[in-house]
């Protein structure tokens, strides 16, 4: 007699196998698949002297200039991204399209000679969405040193954007490629708008 494959849907393994963050793991596999095909890269910089070639408006993101460009966003990446996807998948969804339009927009609407690439914009989205998440769970538990945790990080972040923001400093080199503030502020920025929204719709309720 064979047992029906349901009565195996509760074993242990799948549920572990389930909880690994598997959207984050894919796409830090592609990161790292087109940073070692190095010959594909000029096929999917951002370009917007080629607007017609729409898919490099996606592809610019998982483009990287050189391995320590790379390195910082696929640590960025593992950490940030498997901690909002096993946390709340809709969100980090969410984050990742709305930060990649972001800094798409940007660049299109200010860089029109250049290239882009990279993820650490997008990143900057994720990171804001997760912070939020993270403080409305430390306020629900009464996690006073998380939230004093929180917040110093907060004012750390703050000043990095505004110091590359100004100029003053860059905090990852980029090898011959120019620093982009631009995007890591442009994703943060859309970042607060999800957040914001979610606020809403939360408060409305």
């Amino acid at each position: 007699m064979v047992e029906p494959l349901h009565t195996h849907t509760n074993h242990p393994n799948l549920k572990v196998v389930r909880m690994l963050p598997w959207s984050t793991l894919l796409l830090a596999a592609l990161a790292a698949v087109i940073f070692w095909q190095s010959g594909w890269q000029p096929q999917l910089w951002l370009d917007t002297q080629r607007g017609d070639e729409l898919w490099r408006f996606v592809s610019g993101h998982w483009v990287h200039a050189q391995a320590a460009h790379f390195g910082w966003n696929l640590a960025g990446l593992l950490l940030v991204g498997t901690w909002l996807e096993l946390n709340d998948r809709k969100l980090w969804w969410g984050s990742l399209l709305l930060g990649s339009v972001a800094v798409s927009t940007w660049f299109l609407l200010t860089q029109p000679t250049q290239i882009y690439a990279g993820l650490s914009g997008v990143l900057n989205t994720m990171l804001v969405v997760a912070l939020f998440l993270q403080v409305r769970v430390s306020r629900q538990e009464d996690d006073r040193v998380s939230l004093i945790g929180i917040s110093l990080f907060t004012v750390g972040y703050l000043l990095k954007l505004t110091t590359e923001g100004l100029g003053w400093v860059q905090w990852v080199d980029t090898g011959e490629w120019l620093p982009a503030p631009g995007a890591h502020i442009s994703g943060a920025l859309a970042g607060v708008v999800l957040c914001t929204a979610l606020y809403s719709r939360r408060v409305n309720r």
